[in-house]
């Protein structure tokens, strides 16, 4: 089934990215901006809609780094990000079009029992990776058109 909307860990997923742990370290909020800027292509590509959860203890939307196509939320002081990624699983007419990155299994469980699709945050971190990849030769020179030979690896 196709994903319409997809729902993001935030810092499961941000634990996951070493370069962005150090960052972490010093600045969260710097940290946070990385991940919305490191997640946006590949996210936008994958559903219509997409929410990074954080814990902490801001509530609500977070409209600075919210995007058009990034919705941005801290879970309230009674509840973890966790609850409310289940709570927004739960509350969706259509579960089974959602898809949740979170490592956490327990996580993973609750929320596809409730429908939802899920990947982890590895995985998901590997699919932005690929997608920037190169795909021509290194041969090749900046501005210079493909041809069909630049697409194989070189030996071929």
């Amino acid at each position: 089934m196709k994903i319409k909307w997809l729902i993001i860990d935030g810092h499961n997923l941000l634990h996951k990215q070493p370069d962005l742990v150090s960052l972490m370290n010093k600045s969260q909020e710097q940290a946070r901006t990385a991940l919305i800027r490191l997640i946006e292509p590949i996210a936008t590509r994958i559903a219509s809609q997409t929410t990074v959860v954080f814990d902490g203890q801001e509530r609500g939307s977070d409209p600075t780094l919210s995007t058009k196509q990034i919705d941005v939320l801290y879970a309230p002081a009674q509840l973890t990000a966790d609850g409310l990624i289940e709570r927004l699983v739960i509350q969706s007419r259509e579960p089974q079009t959602i898809c949740v990155v979170t490592s956490d299994r327990l996580e993973q469980q609750t929320v596809s029992s409730a429908g939802a699709q899920i990947q982890s945050a590895e995985d998901f971190l590997r699919q932005q990776n690929r997608s920037y990849g190169t795909t021509y030769s290194t041969r090749m020179r900046p501005g210079q058109k493909p041809k069909l030979g630049d697409i194989f690896p070189d030996g071929l």
